[in-house]
């Protein structure tokens, strides 16, 4: 009987601390917009300046045309640093290509560096305009 007991008292340490990692996970998930120390990309503004240059490709259709434009996105850089969930919040009207372009660019970040609440790294949604302009002739 004793060690059926002693068994059940391991059972329930076991599911009250999966339940307790369970709960610190919700929170942790827990999407903000504002934190006291936002995400950055690792080197700053110009390192991201850079990577968005040296990634980014320009369509060739609109290009042609001449076209240019502000496509605004967002995406959630988690409590790793890593970017998730990109969407497209605002695109260049009747050229989805810009989309398509700035989805692929997201797709191909490199992790960030968190932000943090209160002293720990939380997940942070962060928004980025990106500008499509062609060189003045």
């Amino acid at each position: 009987m004793r060690s059926f007991t002693k068994g059940l008292q391991i059972l329930f340490v076991v599911l009250l601390a999966t339940n307790t990692i369970k709960s610190q996970d919700v929170e942790e998930q827990k999407i903000f917009m504002h934190v006291e120390q936002m995400p950055e990309f690792i080197g700053g503004e110009t390192a991201l300046i850079h990577f968005i240059e040296a990634n980014l490709m320009y369509p060739e259709q609109e290009r042609k045309e001449m076209i240019q434009g502000k496509v605004f996105c967002s995406f959630i850089v988690d409590a790793f640093g890593k970017v998730t969930s990109p969407k497209i919040l605002r695109g260049i009207t009747n050229h989805p290509n810009f989309d398509a372009e700035v989805m692929a660019l997201l797709n191909k970040m490199p992790s960030w560096n968190p932000g943090k609440q209160n002293g720990k790294a939380v997940a942070v949604q962060f928004s980025l305009p990106i500008n499509f302009l062609l060189p003045k002739k």
